[in-house]
């Protein structure tokens, strides 16, 4: 998931594939695969396969059918919405970035079924502090690594790789993940379903 190019340090990522759960997940509850978290007001999600209620089921969800790039578990968020809704998925790393050190950093996403508006601006931002919003605005961030500009996601049945590398400027704690550009600046292909754009992430 990330860690330092070259070399064989550990993946910097906890509960990279979201498989370690404090409770099997319930509406709109990131936290329970911990220790990743919401960090504005938009609702993430956690599914699991743990869940028999069949909202956050896997592979079969209100958001449509997906089976985990690898485990039992995988995320999901609102990448756009009306009025600028947003939501993230954000974590602490194992360990601090270290200065001039360059990083590799990879993850999937797959477009749901249900809100299937495709976008390409999915991206991350590596912070010292952890990055917070009161409402559910794009958090105003650029991405260290981002999906291409023009690579629209529009896959519903495989997982899409994005992938870049991160030069540290050392002391970065945290990894934050989603769509940090407003609706005006982030175009949208309509696969199926309804003008939203939601995606799972593992």
């Amino acid at each position: 998931f990330i860690c330092p190019c070259f070399s064989f340090a550990q993946n910097l990522a906890p509960n990279y594939s979201f498989e370690d759960t404090s409770n099997c997940p319930n509406i709109n509850v990131l936290e329970s695969a911990i220790p990743w978290f919401q960090p504005t007001a938009g609702t993430s999600d956690h599914f699991h396969e743990c869940v028999t209620s069949g909202l956050f089921d896997v592979p079969n969800n209100s958001f449509g059918y997906q089976n985990p790039r690898t485990g039992k578990a995988y995320a999901g968020f609102i990448t756009i919405g009306g009025a600028d809704w947003r939501e993230y998925i954000e974590a602490p790393l194992i360990s601090t970035m270290a200065k001039n050190k360059q990083y590799c950093a990879e993850f999937y996403v797959s477009l749901s079924d249900v809100y299937a508006a495709a976008i390409y601006r999915i991206g991350a931002v590596f912070s010292i502090d952890s990055l917070f919003g009161a409402g559910v605005a794009p958090l105003p961030y650029t991405p260290d690594i981002t999906n291409p500009i023009g690579n629209f996601i529009t896959d519903t049945n495989q997982w899409t790789l994005i992938s870049g590398t991160y030069l540290a400027s050392g002391g970065e704690r945290f990894i934050t993940i989603g769509n940090f550009y407003n609706n005006d600046s982030t175009d949208t292909i309509l696969v199926t379903g309804s003008g939203a754009s939601y995606y799972y992430i593992d």
